[in-house]
């Protein structure tokens, strides 16, 4: 290099030359940082960058966070900085630390849920009566009763001197579920209730008030058969699960017959709809509706023993569903829903002497 020069006569220009200056400090990378991931690794940049060389944007590895979704990267951890997606690309004039920018995950929509029939169980009895009768499959006999104390159990065994006829505020277990014509005409107009335990979260209740027309004896019992077409059930439930109930009796129920259903607690606050399936329209008709409660039971009132269906959604179905307009004389024809859970069905076998 030129250390010294004599000057001349005229005048001279000095020209500076450069030469790679190969210090570390020129050398430069990047750094991912998960920024309170949860799980997995984040990418390496292996590559040794000097400035003004161009960077790659890579994706977020395995990196996850619970209840969140990897969003981009920023150059602050707080996202106050300058984003790049992965595959952007930036040119580098330093380190620099890319830090995961995270969404939080929406939450999960609530909708009734769809009960398994292995989840059935025989809801409590939360009513203390004043008497509990004890009736026996001998219908031409007049049921005996046992007073109750109210802070009482029923005692297993009852003396025969202990037993009067039926009065207003007894209630009446049934050993089975025929209901005996004999039973009907002695309770009714008065206060008297007559229950059947179905098991599986079912029950029958019968108030002696409700007692009108030509009586006799009737079967109230339940077997699995279903006389609602399929595709009718295939419009209603699509793939969701059902159950069928075939009541044995056939025709008008000379009474209100009120059925407990348990629906699960999980389903509490949602409403039970009930539609009967006509067989000669082949429509479904709305009968009335049950808010479910907080032990998950729904209390629908029966008329007749027919084909059913019972219905969960958010709300009452005494509408029409497909106008929305308040259906005559409070009949609503169901077409398709998406919120069937449970099908009540029987086959309806037509018996002259059942409406007489």
């Amino acid at each position: 290099a030129l250390t010294s020069y004599t000057m001349g006569a005229s005048n001279v220009v000095f020209y500076a030359v450069w030469t790679q200056d190969n210090n570390d400090d020129d050398e430069y990378t990047v750094t991912y940082n998960g920024n309170g991931s949860t799980g997995g690794e984040a990418p390496v940049d292996e590559n040794v960058y000097t400035s003004g060389n161009e960077v790659t944007v890579l994706g977020k590895g395995t990196l996850v966070k619970k209840g969140y979704t990897f969003k981009n990267w920023n150059t602050e951890a707080n996202g106050s900085g300058t984003s790049y997606k992965p595959g952007n690309t930036f040119i580098i004039a330093a380190d620099t630390t890319l830090y995961a920018q995270w969404t939080k995950n929406a939450a999960p929509v609530t909708s009734p849920s769809y009960p398994d029939p292995s989840d059935y169980t025989t809801p409590a009895t939360t009513t203390t009566p004043a008497a509990i009768i004890t009736t026996t499959s001998d219908t031409t006999k007049t049921p005996a009763i046992t007073p109750v104390p109210d802070d009482t159990t029923v005692p297993p065994d009852t003396p025969d001197d202990t037993t009067r006829p039926p009065q207003s505020g007894d209630t009446i277990v049934l050993p089975d579920t025929i209901v005996p014509q004999e039973l009907l005409e002695q309770i009714q107009g008065q206060d008297i209730d007559v229950i059947i335990d179905l098991g599986n979260g079912m029950q029958w209740k019968i108030n002696g008030k409700s007692i009108k027309g030509d009586l006799k004896t009737i079967d109230l019992s339940i077997s699995t058969d279903s006389g609602i077409p399929v595709d009718v059930i295939n419009r209603v439930t699509g793939e969701r699960f059902s159950i069928t109930i075939h009541l044995n009796y056939d025709g008008p129920l000379p009474f209100d017959a009120i059925l407990t259903v348990n629906l699960f607690a999980r389903n509490a606050g949602y409403f039970a709809n009930l539609f009967y399936y006509n067989p000669e329209t082949k429509q479904l008709e709305f009968v009335s509706s049950s808010i479910i409660d907080e032990n998950g039971d729904a209390r629908l009132n029966f008329h007749h023993a027919s084909d059913y269906i019972i219905i969960i959604d958010d709300k009452p179905m005494d509408e029409n569903p497909m106008t929305g307009a308040a259906a005559p004389a409070g009949i609503a024809l169901l077409a398709v829903s998406a919120a069937a859970v449970l099908i009540f069905g029987r086959s309806r076998k037509k018996n002259k002497s059942d409406n007489k």
